[in-house]
């Protein structure tokens, strides 16, 4: 198997621009985007401005996996997560998955 190749350094929200086009054009099939989403109040937005329905995030779970609660309590206003791909890259080579 190869190495995989990842971007670590990529604007928040980045398919939000997609979902703008999608959203409209599903009807009332919910929509998730996923995307680099960090900042509570960023994901709050996009959900009162309709851009999508629910928020989806990966890598910050393997860092924070009870960051959630911690958003519901008030707790944090961004996830801990910095995107730099480390976990991903241990699965490239074969490794746990591990911040």
């Amino acid at each position: 198997m190869g190495k995989m190749i990842l971007k670590n350094e990529l604007d928040e929200g980045y398919n939000l621009e997609a979902a703008r086009v999608i959203k409209p054009a599903i009807g009332d099939v919910p929509l998730l985007v996923v995307g680099g989403m960090r900042k509570v109040d960023h994901m709050e937005r996009v959900l009162k401005d309709g851009v999508a329905d629910f928020v989806s995030m990966s890598r910050p779970f393997i860092r924070e996996p009870n960051i959630v609660n911690r958003m519901r309590e008030g707790k944090t206003a961004a996830v801990s997560c910095g995107s730099c791909n480390k976990c991903f890259a241990a699965v490239a080579n074969n490794m746990p998955v591990q911040c």
